[in-house]
């Protein structure tokens, strides 16, 4: 009897078990394995992002001592995913970890075939990297068509990257040149509301210029300048590149005159056609009127009196130049009263009172 109960609950145990539904085994959804292309798209996150760092800082990726890189948070990486969406901080987030300087999207002074390339890393509220500025004018000047200069930014401080941004704007209407001049003249006192009264006084697009300012694709690019000097072991600033090395600490034109000149002689021109005398004095035009081409080639600077008549017979001359070599020639008049305190030198501080209103020419005239 005991048997036939044993074999009757095995039995039931079977059917009990063949009745119940299989479950089957969810199936593993395979991830997207991570590529460049990912870089800043809008389905990106956290999770997927994946990091390496090779020195403290709290971002994805980073180098040196972390302030800059790539964050994917909101610690103090200098590169932020969301600013990833520009072709310039793209190329060099993709490019190896020791790349060569980059040209791309970077303002650029001189022929692209020059055999000598200066880069430049600097930040326009920068005292050292403002007194650079007229050494390297006078590189430019005397090695023309034998030098390219190659501008990047390197903003110390998150505060500075407006500055860079606005400069980056303006370089998208074709005049970085003359607003990185403004910016270095006023390097002390540079505020947003003086990025724009710049902008107005170069004549650019305000409102193109206000968008670009602000603009993703703007800040990334002066986000992947800062990573490139980073991955270059940037300490400080201004700091200079010829031709990919790193020059060490340059002093004004001589220290760069001797540099140029041993890299040109080891590519074959002779040492008696190089400069070897500093170049003449280059004026400085901060505040100054200015009428023609700020772009022109030729720059012709005039040192007149209102009150001397050689001075007046000389400025319907001048006039009829700008007319006759349009686009060629720009003027910039200087105030050189021959008389303290004469009648000259109280015309002189009347029409600088009508340059700061914008009516120094029609006020001059009149004069």
């Amino acid at each position: 009897m005991l048997r036939f109960i044993a074999v009757l609950t095995t039995l039931c145990c079977l059917l009990l078990f063949s009745a119940c539904p299989k479950q089957t085994t969810p199936k593993v959804k395979t991830s997207k394995p991570f590529s460049g292309d990912d870089l800043g798209s809008e389905d990106d996150n956290d999770d997927t992002m994946p990091s390496s760092s090779s020195g403290s800082g709290k971002g994805g990726v980073s180098s040196g001592s972390g302030k800059g890189g790539v964050s994917s948070g909101s610690g103090k990486g200098g590169v932020s995913s969301a600013s990833g969406k520009g072709k310039a901080l793209r190329e060099v987030l993709l490019a190896p970890s020791t790349p060569n300087l980059s040209v791309a999207f970077a303002p650029t002074l001189g022929p692209p075939d020059a055999p000598a390339t200066i880069t430049v890393f600097t930040d326009f509220a920068c005292l050292l990297c403002a007194q650079m500025v007229k050494p390297l004018k006078q590189v430019m000047y005397a090695y023309r068509g034998k030098v390219r200069l190659v501008f990047k930014n390197y903003p110390q401080h998150r505060s500075h990257f407006i500055y860079a941004q606005a400069a980056m704007a303006a370089h998208k209407q074709g005049r970085f040149w003359a607003y990185h001049d403004l910016l270095f003249a006023h390097h002390k006192t540079l505020t947003r509301a003086s990025l724009l009264r710049y902008a107005q006084q170069l004549r650019l697009k305000m409102k193109t210029f206000r968008k670009d300012m602000d603009s993703f694709e703007t800040r990334a690019h002066v986000e992947a300048d800062e990573l490139q000097g980073q991955r270059k072991g940037l300490r400080q600033i201004p700091s200079f590149f010829l031709n990919q090395k790193k020059l060490v600490t340059p002093s004004g034109y001589r220290f760069f005159q001797r540099e140029i000149n041993k890299l040109l002689i080891r590519k074959g021109y002779k040492k008696s056609r190089l400069p070897r005398r500093r170049p003449p004095a280059q004026f400085d035009l901060r505040d100054s009127p200015i009428q023609g081409d700020l772009q022109a080639p030729l720059t012709l600077v005039a040192f007149l009196d209102f009150e001397n008549p050689m001075c007046v017979w000389a400025a319907p001359q001048l006039r009829r130049l700008l007319v006759e070599f349009q686009g060629k020639v720009r003027l910039v008049f200087k105030y050189y009263p021959e008389r303290f305190q004469g009648k000259g030198w109280l015309a002189a501080q009347a029409a600088h009172a009508a340059y700061q209103e914008g009516k120094f020419w029609p006020f001059s005239r009149l004069l």
